[in-house]
């Protein structure tokens, strides 16, 4: 497989960490994978070549892009030629489908889906119509790209069931992809040791706060802290702003709250995996109360973690706990309505996870073996290989 990216460690969010995981796995699975990118640091070509993924850097000409040097003819060892060509939506799917067609006579391609325009553009942007042109535009490139793969593969259940219905040409093969729980870090997770103060953890672009259900975890915190005596030892971490903005960001949050003592860090988005992993690491509860999310990768990775979370009931991830987990997912699941009694809700269900941080430890470490029993990412990408 040749599969072409805009990244290796995911700078620009969960399409490319969903890249890395999907090209490790397809790679312990014995796929010879090539993966196209613009560039790599030392760092991001050590851990591409320990997970036996073959890195392709573009031909980049002066004054050419990235996005333009992806479509070159990319430098494969001697004798090789792709069976497939692996592009992710509208990033690098136009460049996936050039290669395919133009360069490597009509080599059968993959089509990976991250989102639904129609449901994404109409959160995130304020004017009506221009949120209607945008997700109609965005709708048909996706379906058009779809359209023609020797397979499409959405990211998990809830883009599964919406290309099912809106591509629906009777030819195309689609393929879920529902990305694996294998478990990271030790079998045994409990409250941090010496911590005092609880730290609640959100990851979400402040440019996408309301889609992201930034301003929804920060006035649940505010209506939590009512029924929590310790509420002002309570730590609120945003990660995701972006640089120089931390300042702004955080009297936003503040205000949300509702307290002007409230304990709040900004911090702005981090591509390195491992830093996101230590937050994981010391947080007593991730948030994840999204409008709408065609997955929710930062939810799962706390899942995977053993990281007590609270994810939207709208997210691709909701409901493929609920499918996996139907018992253990009631505490995790939780529903967003777009209403003012959203705050309530998410407020009740947070001071009660941080009530018992043991009680709530235990059952995210449950949870966790539970889901990597019932499916891997060997599973996750048997299914694919299998289809094909």
């Amino acid at each position: 497989m040749l599969v072409v990216a805009d990244e290796w460690f995911p700078a620009r969010g969960g399409l490319s960490a969903l890249n890395r995981y999907l090209c490790r796995a397809l790679a312990s699975a014995g796929v010879d994978v090539f993966c196209l990118v613009p560039g790599l640091t030392d760092d991001e070509r050590r851990d591409m070549e320990d997970a036996g993924v073959r890195p392709i850097i573009a031909l980049r000409a002066p004054g050419m892009t990235e996005r333009e040097a992806l479509v070159r003819r990319p430098v494969l060892p001697d004798g090789v030629e792709p069976d497939l060509v692996v592009g992710h939506g509208r990033v690098t799917g136009p460049v996936a489908k050039a290669l395919a067609e133009d360069l490597f006579g009509g080599t059968p391609r993959l089509h990976l889906v991250h989102m639904s325009p129609e449901e994404i553009e109409w959160h995130k942007l304020d004017g009506d119509s221009e949120a209607g042109t945008r997700a109609t535009e965005r709708t048909a490139i996706e379906l058009g790209l779809a359209a023609g793969a020797a397979a499409v593969v959405p990211v998990g259940p809830r883009l599964y069931e919406w290309i099912v219905r809106d591509l629906d040409d009777g030819i195309t093969p689609v393929v879920p992809l529902d990305p694996g729980f294998d478990q990271v870090g030790p079998d045994e997770r409990a409250v941090p040791k010496g911590e005092r103060r609880p730290l609640i953890m959100i990851m979400g672009r402040m440019d996408d706060a309301r889609l992201k259900g930034v301003e929804l975890a920060a006035r649940a915190v505010g209506h939590a802290r009512r029924y929590a005596p310790d509420a002002d030892d309570w730590e609120l971490l945003v990660r995701g702003t972006p640089a120089e903005t931390e300042a702004e960001t955080r009297k936003k949050v503040v205000g949300w709250i509702g307290h002007r003592t409230a304990r709040v860090m900004v911090q702005a988005f981090d591509p390195d995996i491992d830093a996101v992993r230590r937050d994981l690491r010391r947080a007593s509860l991730l948030l994840m109360p999204s409008l709408v999310e065609g997955y929710g990768l930062v939810g799962h990775e706390a899942i995977t973690m053993g990281t007590p979370a609270l994810v939207s009931e709208h997210s691709g991830l909701g409901m493929l706990l609920t499918e996996l987990a139907p018992r253990e997912s009631r505490s995790i699941v939780v529903p967003v309505r777009d209403t003012p009694k959203d705050a309530a809700v998410w407020g009740h269900r947070i001071a009660a996870e941080l009530r018992d941080r043991p009680a709530a430890f235990a059952r995210a470490t449950a949870l966790r073996r539970h889901l990597a029993a019932r499916w891997t990412w060997a599973d996750a990408v048997e299914r694919i290989l299998s289809a094909l």
